[in-house]
């Protein structure tokens, strides 16, 4: 049974918003992390640069939606693969922040405790693997948005 044209872009579109509100909201606790090691500090940027994908890819998304009865069936596959890569991006952010949240306890608002600071260094893989795995998120989405060329419908 296929999926209708509009639950299609529907879903895709809402996972895209909450994806982008999963990597606002951990870019937002990384910000908040004082004297946050280097690697943190870069994360940052990686994530902004992602919001930066994902926010335009939103617009486009809507845009496509008006046009959806004139997509051909490749352009609707690529918007449902879309949705578990955006899926898998949201839960990537969601349990890093979460882990961010562990390791910083017994920090404050004001001050990184020397304790939080030292397991932020040990952890530094997770670090890494966070970024590998935003990396690939970001270029499986350019590849599905050029695939679906949203720009324009065929």
């Amino acid at each position: 049974m296929p999926i209708e044209p509009l639950s299609i872009t529907a879903a895709v579109i809402g996972i895209t918003r909450l994806t982008y509100d999963s990597c606002k909201s951990l870019n937002d606790t990384i910000k908040t992390i004082k004297s946050a090691p280097q690697q943190l500090k870069d994360l940052e940027k990686d994530l902004e640069t992602f919001q930066n994908v994902i926010k335009p890819a939103e617009t486009d998304l809507a845009r496509c939606g008006a046009a959806e009865s004139e997509l051909s069936l490749e352009q609707r596959a690529s918007l449902q693969a879309l949705e578990p890569v955006m899926g898998h991006c949201k839960v990537i952010c969601d349990r890093f922040s979460l882990r961010l949240t562990q390791l910083t306890s017994h920090s404050s608002e004001h001050r990184t405790a020397l304790r939080d600071r030292i397991r932020l260094n040990f952890h530094e893989s997770d670090v890494q693997l966070l970024k590998e795995n935003m990396a690939q998120c970001q270029r499986t989405l350019s590849d599905a948005l050029g695939f679906a060329n949203l720009f324009e419908p065929s």
